[in-house]
């Protein structure tokens, strides 16, 4: 499902247009975020404030919500802030990580971390 229906071709991200036309109308059981970046400081970013409330209403709307962020995510800000680590349920990323970076997240209680 798309939140908003909207695929923009070039960077195969969505619309927020119709974001405030469609939220709280949605539900999902599991979403997928990705983001741009990943600190445990700061939060769950992303470069597109677009893109942030996209997420946002996303996130709301599912049950299990599920970031997906490659190694070199962690660590990162970018100018968008759109959730905290422990919003989401789970984390999946690669093997890149570092482990330093990792226990903290893994202190989170509610939250299963992938390295894959």
């Amino acid at each position: 499902m798309h939140t908003t229906g909207i695929l923009k071709k070039d960077n195969g991200t969505e619309r927020a247009a119709l974001v405030g036309k469609s939220k709280g109308q949605n539900r999902a059981n599991k979403t997928f975020i990705n983001a741009s970046g990943v600190s445990l400081q700061l939060g769950v970013t992303c470069s597109n404030f677009f893109e942030r409330t996209t997420k946002q209403t996303a996130l709301e709307a599912a049950i299990t919500k599920i970031l997906v962020a490659d190694s070199s995510k962690f660590g990162m800000v970018k100018t968008g802030h759109f959730a905290d680590i422990d919003d989401f349920d789970i984390i999946i990323t690669d093997k890149g990580v570092e482990e330093k970076t990792l226990m903290p997240i893994r202190k989170i209680e509610h939250l299963q971390l992938f390295c894959v």
